[in-house]
């Protein structure tokens, strides 16, 4: 057996630290690309679903209920996508981004 007494020996985890963090480093940066890239579409498409819900005065029509339904979708969508962004970060769920958030409350 080695001995393992000796400060200046590794059993080579700490030479993994540096890849470990360029890992992390680049698996935060690719998700907040990907991030990026999904929520501007899905933005426009909850500024039309706004739109429409305006633009449709009766609340129980079914082109309004479907307003209404690409809405929240896309609402739970951007939670979903805010919560994977902090998770590759490595941070904690924020109250605004919970279930209230993703039902568009």
């Amino acid at each position: 057996m080695a001995d393992r007494t000796d400060p200046d020996e590794q059993d080579g985890t700490e030479a993994l630290a540096p890849d470990c963090e360029e890992l992390r480093a680049r698996h935060e940066h690719f998700v907040r690309i990907m991030a990026h890239d999904v929520r501007n579409p899905l933005q426009v498409i909850l500024l039309q679903a706004e739109r429409l819900q305006r633009l449709l005065p009766e609340p129980e029509s079914r082109e309004r209920r479907a307003a209404d339904v690409i809405a929240v979708a896309v609402r739970q969508l951007d939670a979903l996508i805010r919560q994977r962004v902090r998770e590759a970060r490595g941070e904690e769920e924020h109250p605004e981004d919970g279930a209230g958030a993703a039902r568009g409350r």
